[in-house]
């Protein structure tokens, strides 16, 4: 079957003589491919012919990976909604950010990997961050319980995290739109306090005491000590979450995505701790009677009056 119906266009034949002296040809398929695709054998030859020519490019695979001009393939990153929405929003303002998005020197690192069930940087090859991974290097026992509870917690509110998460982005992406792109939705270059108290507020009020020394040019650094500090982490995840910083440092919009899944995390955690302990309805004392009877607006034997208290 390989020797019938051999037709190749000339520029078939133009691509193939391109290819050899772009690195095949240190193989030897200049001496075999080009009389096959012009036709200029036939019969037995013309099967010995291509049988040669698979042998010779067999060969010459990894002469093309050495001695070709062509630029490699373009590393791509898994993203998530956010991810894609920042993207979006960064090209309709025109701000080149595709050049930032992978760290300098080659680094395999994705500035935008986030864990599964929270803003930080999930642990090399995982899809948990330390807080939230069960089984962390270097943990003893009682770190470990407390490591098994962080991730049960986590799992049990992710739906409700996604949603908050999900609910902020839906507003702001809105926002900008409706806006016709003018809203200050991303993360500013100036007034970051303000914007921080607006849209970020739970992690305006997180900074705490350190809201008065935070400025334009500290905010960045104030916020990855607060929300995605490498201390404490086993050596190898402590050197990518550096790295990450240090590219945030550089590149502070970058921040966005990080920023908006953990207000959305602490949002639903506010969520949660509004139904612990005493603090959820009923939590263990008897239903107070109302101050008022709901029919005391009404006068006796009114037929509209509470069934209890109408008219026998």
């Amino acid at each position: 079957m390989l020797t019938q119906g051999l037709a190749f266009e000339p520029d078939t034949v133009r691509a193939v003589d391109d290819a050899i002296q772009d690195g095949l040809g240190q193989c030897g398929v200049a001496e075999h491919a080009v009389p096959v695709l012009r036709g200029e054998l036939a019969g037995d030859d013309q099967r010995a012919g291509l049988h040669a020519l698979i042998d010779n490019i067999q060969q010459g695979i990894p002469h093309r990976g050495f001695y070709t001009t062509w630029p490699p393939r373009e590393y791509t990153f898994p993203t998530v909604i956010e991810v894609t929405y920042f993207l979006s929003m960064c090209t309709q303002l025109k701000i080149p950010v595709q050049s930032h998005l992978r760290l300098e020197n080659g680094q395999r690192v994705d500035p935008f990997s986030f864990c599964t069930l929270c803003w930080r940087q999930p642990l090399p090859g995982r899809k948990l961050c330390a807080h939230h991974s069960p089984h962390v290097p270097l943990q003893d026992e009682v770190g470990t319980q407390a490591a098994a509870a962080r991730y049960k917690s986590g799992v049990r509110q992710r739906e409700r995290f996604d949603k908050a998460v999900n609910r902020i982005l839906t507003k702001e992406v809105t926002e900008f739109h409706e806006g016709l792109f003018t809203p200050v939705v991303l993360f500013p270059e100036q007034g970051i306090a303000a914007w921080l108290t607006e849209r970020r507020p739970l992690l305006w009020q997180l900074l705490g005491e350190r809201q008065q020394e935070l400025s334009d040019g500290n905010a960045v650094s104030m916020l990855l000590d607060l929300l995605h500090s490498p201390d404490g982490l086993p050596p190898k995840a402590h050197q990518t979450y550096r790295l990450i910083n240090q590219h945030l440092h550089e590149h502070p919009l970058l921040i966005w995505p990080m920023l908006i899944r953990a207000e959305g995390w602490h949002r639903c955690r506010e969520d949660v701790r509004r139904q612990w302990g005493g603090k959820r309805s009923g939590a263990g004392r008897p239903v107070q009677p109302s101050a008022t009877s709901p029919c005391t607006d009404q006068q006796p034997g009114v037929a509209r009056g509470c069934a209890d208290h109408k008219s026998q």
